[in-house]
């Protein structure tokens, strides 16, 4: 017991200093470490869990950069797009769709990392934009329960500062994560081990989002956005290796 409770808090304190750093990626860390321990059924309830706490204490963390202006049309976009996703799960071959997305993770990734061009190259964007990137982001999460990627690469091409960055993920992530529980709720996934096993999670995510946020401050904006580019193309080669290994 006391070795799994020490575990799932390890497993949150590192998740929560990745996203306290960089605005996202705790569920890329997290989920994969817990399905060692925890059922699919548990481990995915507890990361959303831990989550809200996480993103809701980033949205307090950058109170004066969040604007609900930035946020609404992601959320907004997502409600289509998760009707398209729909389609795309039931129709198109899993193992493409997946190729696809970590093949344009990567590829956007090295991009961004060597091109000086990437950093702010859409300026600040019009609200279609954000509109169609919430599509995007509410397709991939219906077709592949993986809404952040389309909202990452939106955020990045602005040439918003990263607090302005880091406050619309988390207030984007906050929205998506708050829904997501109200669904597993009412599929009954919300058992005492989940409960008890997200007190664990919340507890330690808290303490590593606030190193994160303590760690990032120290860093320049370009410096922030090589960062961004070097973990989404880490999440797009993640994606591919995971297709190979289990198709």
């Amino acid at each position: 017991m006391t070795e799994t409770v020490s575990f799932t808090a390890a497993i949150f304190v590192a998740a929560g200093f990745l996203q306290g750093f960089a605005g996202f990626g705790a569920g890329l860390l997290a989920v994969p470490l817990l399905l060692l321990r925890f059922d699919i059924t548990v481990a995915v309830p507890v990361c959303v869990l831990a989550s809200i706490v996480l993103n809701a204490q980033l949205c307090v963390s950058y109170r004066d950069a969040l604007s609900w202006g930035r946020i609404m049309p992601l959320l907004l976009g997502s409600i289509p797009g998760l009707i398209l996703g729909s389609l795309v799960l039931v129709h198109a071959p899993p193992v493409l769709t997946r190729s696809v997305l970590g093949g344009i993770l990567v590829a956007y990734g090295l991009w961004g990392l060597w091109a000086k061009s990437a950093t702010g190259m859409m300026g600040s964007p019009r609200p279609v934009y954000g509109y169609a990137a919430g599509m995007a982001s509410g397709a991939m999460g219906a077709a592949f329960s993986a809404n952040g990627p389309a909202a990452i690469v939106y955020v990045s091409l602005t040439d918003w500062p990263k607090n302005t960055i880091k406050g619309t993920l988390a207030g984007y992530f906050l929205a998506n994560n708050v829904a997501t529980l109200a669904a597993e709720a009412a599929s009954g996934l919300l058992t005492l081990q989940v409960a008890l096993a997200g007190m664990v999670g919340a507890a330690g995510i808290g303490l590593g989002g606030w190193m994160g946020v303590r760690a990032c401050s120290r860093l320049g904006e370009r410096d922030y956005r090589r960062a961004m580019f070097a973990l989404l193309f880490l999440m797009g080669g993640n994606l591919l290796v995971d297709v190979m290994r289990h198709g």
